[in-house]
C-alpha cells in the first residue's frame, strides 16, 4: 500500500514527459536540421580560417547567404515548451 502512491506519481510523471516529448519532437527535429544545413555550409570558411584551403570569397559569400536564409527561421523554432529539448525539465 505504501508503494502505490509513489509508483502512481512516477507513472504520471513519465506519461507527462512522454506526451511533452511527442509535442516537441517535430520542432526540435526541424531545429537540428537547420543547424546541420548551416554547419555544413560553414565547413569551407572554417577550413579557410585554419589555412587548410586558400581564401575563396565566393565560398564565404555562399556561407553568408545560407546563414542569411536560415537564421531567421530560428526565432519561430524556440516556442516556450521546447527550449531545452528535455521535456522532463518542464514537469
Amino acid at each position: 500500500m505504501r508503494l502505490a502512491k509513489p509508483v502512481s506519481i512516477l507513472c504520471l510523471m513519465i506519461t507527462g514527459a512522454t506526451m511533452a516529448h511527442a509535442q516537441n519532437a517535430d520542432i526540435i527535429k526541424q531545429r537540428r536540421e537547420e543547424m546541420r544545413i548551416i554547419a555544413k555550409a560553414g565547413v569551407p570558411p572554417f577550413r579557410m580560417t585554419r589555412d587548410q584551403v586558400p581564401f575563396d570569397l565566393a565560398a564565404f559569400q555562399a556561407y553568408v547567404k545560407v546563414v542569411e536564409d536560415h537564421a531567421p527561421k530560428f526565432k519561430a523554432m524556440f516556442p516556450p515548451d521546447s527550449k531545452t529539448g528535455a521535456p522532463w525539465r518542464n514537469i
